[in-house]
């Protein structure tokens, strides 16, 4: 951790902003769409994601951290959709329409093409050509790591959830036809 770093994660006030369910929430109050505030949300799983693969990586091949990466990235949005069912701010219909999709995506990480994408992200960012090869923990550039694999998070959305579900909002007077629906036993 870097001396900026360490000094950002002792401020008290940066812990005071509304969590990441609540800004899912907010988004789609706004009109945002499921895509929308997936997008959002996407850089803070990032951070969250790169801080706990590091933090389980040792010394050692490219391709545990790839593992690590990968199971802290599905986790993230695992704990993520349980945070939005368990908020009060969005029905809990819609909450739980919400949180299947974000499940979904999370899942849809251990894909072999996401798989793919994240190995060389990796690669790409501590410039190694394989992922057999040794890396050490403090070599790894986590803010561009966190960067990559947010952006990649963001652009893999179209592959994992359909577009008809990625265009879903809330109910509101703008757009009544373009609402979160209550989730159906076929698309749970």
């Amino acid at each position: 951790m870097t001396f900026f770093q360490t000094i950002k994660s002792l401020n008290p006030l940066s812990k005071l902003g509304p969590s990441a369910a609540a800004k899912v929430a907010t988004g789609l109050h706004a009109g945002q769409t499921l895509a929308d505030v997936m997008r959002d949300a996407s850089d803070g799983v990032a951070r969250q994601a790169v801080r706990e693969a590091l933090g389980a990586f040792s010394d050692g091949p490219a391709a545990l951290l790839i593992t690590c990466l990968i199971e802290s990235s599905t986790a993230g949005w695992e704990r993520l959709a349980t945070q939005v069912v368990a908020s009060k701010d969005l029905p809990p219909e819609g909450a739980s329409w919400v949180a299947a999709r974000m499940m979904r995506y999370g899942e849809s990480l251990n894909s072999d093409p996401m798989s793919q994408h994240l190995i060389n992200l990796v690669l790409s960012v501590t410039g190694l050509h394989v992922e057999a090869l040794i890396i050490e923990s403090g070599d790894v550039e986590a803010n561009r790591l966190s960067e990559k694999l947010a952006e990649l998070m963001k652009q893999g959305l179209s592959s994992a959830l359909s577009r008809n579900d990625l265009s879903q909002s809330l109910v509101s007077s703008s757009r009544p036809s373009r609402r979160v629906a209550a989730p159906r036993p076929s698309a749970g």
